[in-house]
């Protein structure tokens, strides 16, 4: 009488395909029941397997958070990198990457964000948009040289990179895919405009200021020639 023959290992990309799989599904659970509220119990529940299978592949709950996080900003990070070929070329691959895996996105997005354990994940996406941000204008924007220039400046990359985020986010959460190109168009045309009128207003005028000129003395002459 022969033996029934012996089960094969799973192979080393055969685990790692599983472990994948595994947390794009921790991710939806995760973002549905909160990165704080959400146990291993009920994320092995949401996924369908023992939480045994789990702490295999993963060695607690605050590791499997942060691998998710990491799968999910990494990629993006690593794009920003790419050249740059016109506004809303950073944000196409960047809503291609998240259309991969919505629910690690929006928690590096939504949840992340203000997390004490977890936070890094959202800050290193927002570094990241910053410093593709000052490549683009490293020779076309006005360098202040007064701290309030300079701290305005970095304000107005700061306040870009969060835009970029919450309105992918926001897209991810209810827009259509069938739209992406819409959202693509919106965001460069928006941001387009937000840096022209920053360069143009703010920045000039506080290029005034440093000249001596005095800081918005054109707007304030014309608020008293109103008056």
């Amino acid at each position: 009488m022969s033996s029934a023959p012996a089960k094969s290992r799973p192979s080393r990309r055969d685990r790692a395909a599983r472990r994948d799989a595994f947390m794009l599904k921790a991710a939806e659970a995760f973002r549905e029941i909160g990165i704080r509220d959400a146990t291993m119990d009920g994320v092995a529940a949401h996924i369908g397997v023992a939480k045994v299978i789990l702490y295999r592949h993963f060695a607690s709950r605050d590791d499997l958070v942060e691998q998710i996080l990491e799968a999910a900003a990494v990629p993006m990070v690593t794009a920003l990198r790419d050249e740059w070929t016109g506004f809303g070329s950073g944000m196409r691959r960047l809503l291609a990457i998240a259309r991969t895996n919505p629910s690690g996105f929006l928690l590096v997005a939504r949840h992340s964000r203000d997390d004490p354990r977890f936070g890094s994940a959202y800050d290193e996406l927002q570094r990241a948009i910053v410093e593709r941000i000052k490549a683009i204008y490293a020779d076309g924007r006005p360098k202040p040289r007064s701290p309030s220039g300079v701290l305005l400046s970095a304000l107005s990359e700061r306040a870009v990179a969060v835009l970029a985020i919450d309105a992918l986010a926001g897209w991810i959460e209810s827009g259509s895919s069938e739209d992406d190109a819409l959202f693509l168009r919106w965001y460069a045309s928006g941001t387009q405009a937000l840096d022209g009128a920053w360069r143009a207003g703010l920045l000039s005028e506080l290029a005034e200021a440093e000249s001596g000129a005095g800081t918005f003395a054109a707007g304030q002459a014309s608020s008293s020639a109103a008056e």
